[in-house]
């Protein structure tokens, strides 16, 4: 391989180490209050604390729900670095909705106070509000589905799956093909990000 390759691999080793930031699917153990808890209890919780971020629009009530969040997370004794990594993947996200609230929400409120307007970008106190709490929203939402499977097993989390849907199968809701379902997905998250690492790295060394 010759130096101008070596260089490029490195480049793309560098490059493609984002993907090293998939947190979900990996467990681990503290032994804290927090992983002693029941899964059902933890899953009941995380639906509980997703509902609430996706129905309310106050920026300080998404804020305390993040703040919730990562208090938990100290609970867990889980560094907040680390399960705060999956937002780097989450970022592209979190721009896009930056730029659509921008240039749409902007007039949706025409009577608004008005900060910035240039073209048909319009600046108001509605749309900051509602790029703070959809911003919140998505960090949220990252760091909570990270945290659950960080403080619970694959095994632990299908077994609560199981059991909280386990009521439903009168009305023909298959939970443990549900259950099933959910353990293979998180399972193979971590072994997928590893091999699409491997792949673009490949090809950024042939380049």
């Amino acid at each position: 391989m010759t130096a101008q390759a070596t260089t490029r691999a490195r480049r793309g080793g560098d490059e493609f180490e984002l993907l090293r930031n998939v947190t979900v699917g990996q467990y681990i153990p503290t032994n804290s209050i927090v992983h002693r808890l029941d899964p059902r209890a933890k899953i009941v919780a995380a639906v509980f604390i997703i509902l609430s971020l996706s129905f309310t629009r106050s920026f300080l009530a998404t804020a305390l729900l993040l703040g919730l969040v990562l208090l938990v997370a100290r609970i867990s004794r889980i560094p907040i670095r680390y399960v705060s990594r999956g937002i780097l993947l989450g970022l592209p996200i979190l721009i896009l909705i930056f730029v659509l609230q921008l240039i749409f929400q902007g007039w949706v409120e025409p009577s608004g106070q008005v900060y910035l307007e240039f073209w048909w970008i319009r600046v108001t106190r509605f749309s900051l509000q509602l790029i703070g709490v959809g911003v919140l929203r998505i960090i949220a939402f990252i760091i909570l589905t990270s945290l659950i499977t960080m403080t619970a097993t694959v095994t632990e989390l299908t077994h609560g799956v199981e059991s909280l849907l386990k009521p439903f199968r009168r009305i023909g809701v298959p939970n443990h093909e549900i259950a099933l379902i959910n353990m293979i997905a998180l399972r193979f998250v971590p072994t997928l990000a590893e091999e699409m690492e491997t792949v673009m790295k490949a090809q950024a060394s042939r380049c």
